[in-house]
């Protein structure tokens, strides 16, 4: 048994030393690689030239002597698995941007007690509401009590003045509107691999199969300014330092807008690289018409299952 974990761990030295990663799967069994030789250097130390692959002559090979252990093939399949369900996401994101209207909620598998789906994506529409602040938030509730449906969209930061007596100055450069939900026409939805559609015809996963990406355009070069000089920035830091001081605030998340004028950019293209840089367990793309957000977050502001409320934040929650 000792000679056969030696072997093992000497190929997977082999592999991670001459391989690249070639899909999801073959990534996985890297890093599985790098933590079995991790964890087992003091127990089985491998000694002798480590060239020496003892058989492991590819990535391939090391798979099938990694199968043989209990429980990994049943890994490898639910990694092949992840494999199919990352290429019908994909599909399905570019064929949802055909519409005016989409909305793709992606969890990138990770593990939530309180997810229904691994990821679901809502696209065109059979009827909307947009708003601004005044009397925005009656108009919603009467658009959803007249549509018992599933809705998506968002609220934007300025609502707070049709809550709070306050006044927002700031200069609008995005134009947003401050409240926007859609019913779409069609939703699918992914859990553990399997594709449902929750409204339209079940026809239209063989559209999304059949899909061809095109091939996108170079963007060219993009010039990223920011609103706030350095000085300007670190002035209005100990202003709000002051504040704190005083007692006026005890928490200020402090933000300042980066921008690109004249950008063109591919919104599909640009989040699958957001994505694959941060993999966040509430990954979002919102297209509605001329605008988009692509949004990578690790957390949750509200989430209702029955009677209970989730919230799920990062900031401020550390102990002190």
């Amino acid at each position: 048994m000792v000679r056969r974990k030696l072997k093992l761990l000497n190929g997977l030295q082999g592999v991670l030393l001459h391989e690249k990663p070639e899909n999801l799967l073959h990534e996985t069994l890297l890093r599985m690689a790098r933590a079995v030789i991790t964890a087992s250097k003091a127990a089985y130390p491998v000694a002798g030239d480590k060239s020496r692959f003892y058989g492991f002559a590819n990535w391939k090979n090391l798979q099938r002597e990694l199968s043989t252990y209990v429980g990994f093939s049943y890994l490898c399949r639910s990694l092949k698995n992840t494999d199919h369900t990352s290429a019908f996401k994909q599909k399905a994101l570019h064929w949802a941007n055909q519409f005016d209207v989409c909305c793709l909620l992606d969890s990138n598998q990770y593990p939530d007690v309180y997810s229904a789906y691994d990821f679901i994506l809502a696209a065109d529409v059979q009827a909307e509401i947009q708003c601004n602040s005044g009397n925005a938030f009656e108009q919603l509730k009467a658009f959803q009590e007249a549509n018992k449906q599933w809705l998506f969209g968002f609220f934007s930061y300025d609502l707070k003045n049709e809550i709070e007596d306050l006044v927002s100055n700031n200069t609008d450069h995005l134009n947003f509107p401050e409240l926007y939900f859609f019913i779409p026409k069609y939703l699918i939805a992914v859990k553990n691999g399997k594709a449902e559609v929750l409204i339209g015809d079940d026809a239209v996963l063989n559209e999304i199969n059949d899909f061809k990406i095109e091939e996108s355009e170079s963007t060219g070069q993009l010039n990223i300014e920011r609103r706030l000089s350095k000085t300007a920035y670190l002035n209005k830091v100990e202003k709000l330092k002051e504040h704190i001081i005083r007692g006026d605030i005890y928490e200020v998340n402090f933000c300042q807008e980066f921008f690109a004028e004249n950008a063109k950019i591919n919104p599909v293209e640009t989040f699958g690289l957001l994505n694959d840089i941060s993999p966040t367990p509430f990954a979002g793309f919102l297209k509605v018409n001329e605008h988009y957000i692509l949004s990578a977050t690790p957390e949750r502001f509200l989430a209702k299952r029955g009677s209970k409320l989730i919230s799920q934040p990062i900031k401020g929650t550390a102990r002190r």
